[in-house]
């Protein structure tokens, strides 16, 4: 399965089948042998996080045009069910001992998620042999474990000084996850720590604060804010973590925006901020 786009690989894969020699059928089970594309090592984890279905490779999910406007919406497509529920769900509490203590990718996980993941540490092939110097270092992993919304792939190619994919990788998956997840509208299951020294302070300051200074959306959002009167930066920072859509017109302060305040919306939602210099 592949996204059909010029110019990508379709990948190299031999089922035991195929598998002639013995030693063919030794090396194919420790990744030797074989060769696939990130996006199809990206599908096989994402069935994983979907009982066990396989889904069609999506690049493109929609387009809209200039005016905000849905102009075609692709949908996900099933292909097959590659192993069963059972199976997916023991799959993934195995592989979410992989980020836990002992486990080879505890770098990956991010505070406040979980994380079913595997390290990967893989000799690159060079002109037909198997490197013992050049190497590709691979987290996967899916997220939440207990009910994944994100497959992440990260490869790191020919990486300098430490090569594990436990090393390399993770810590570049765990920003990833934590970072897009709370794009999403996903946020950590940690209680934030206040100093109670500065917890008056914080009362005072928030008594201050105009309509311009509000704190950022914290979560989804189901209406429309009103965002009259603040600046673009105050106006990014709550949409980046609501995960609304926006197109922002002109600079300084937001005079007029499309939904209106107390517009019912979802997270699809796309809007329009127009700004102007204070007078």
């Amino acid at each position: 399965m592949r996204l059909c786009f010029p110019g990508e690989s379709c990948g190299l894969y031999r089922t035991l089948k195929f598998c002639r020699s013995p030693i063919d059928r030794v090396t194919v089970n420790f990744g030797q042998g074989v060769s696939i594309t990130a996006i199809q090592l990206a599908m096989a984890l994402a069935s994983l996080g979907n009982e066990g279905v396989l889904m069609k490779p999506l690049l493109v999910k929609e387009i809209i045009n200039q005016q905000g406007q849905i102009v075609k919406q692709f949908k996900p497509e099933a292909v097959r069910q590659v192993v069963s529920p059972a199976t997916a769900h023991k799959m993934l509490a195995i592989m979410q001992t992989v980020t836990e203590s002992g486990g080879t990718g505890t770098e990956a996980a991010p505070a406040g998620y979980s994380v079913a993941g595997k390290t990967g540490t893989a000799q690159k092939l060079i002109g037909g042999r198997y490197s013992h110097s050049k190497f590709n270092a691979l987290f996967i992993g899916l997220v939440p474990a207990e009910k994944p919304v994100l497959a992440i792939v990260v490869l790191i190619d020919e990486p300098k000084g430490a090569i594990y994919g436990g090393v390399v990788a993770a810590p570049v998956f765990r920003e990833i996850a934590a970072r897009t997840m709370r794009f999403l509208g996903y946020y950590p299951k940690i209680e934030p720590v206040v100093n109670p020294l500065l917890a008056t302070k914080i009362v005072e300051c928030n008594l201050e604060v105009g309509k311009a200074d509000t704190e950022p959306v914290n979560g989804p959002l189901t209406v429309m804010p009103d965002f009259q009167g603040q600046t673009i930066r105050q106006v990014l920072k709550s949409l980046h973590r609501s995960g609304l859509r926006c197109h922002i017109e002109g600079s300084g302060v937001a005079v007029s925006q499309q939904p209106e305040p107390g517009v019912p919306i979802t997270p699809e939602s796309i809007c329009l901020i127009r700004f102007k210099p204070e007078s």
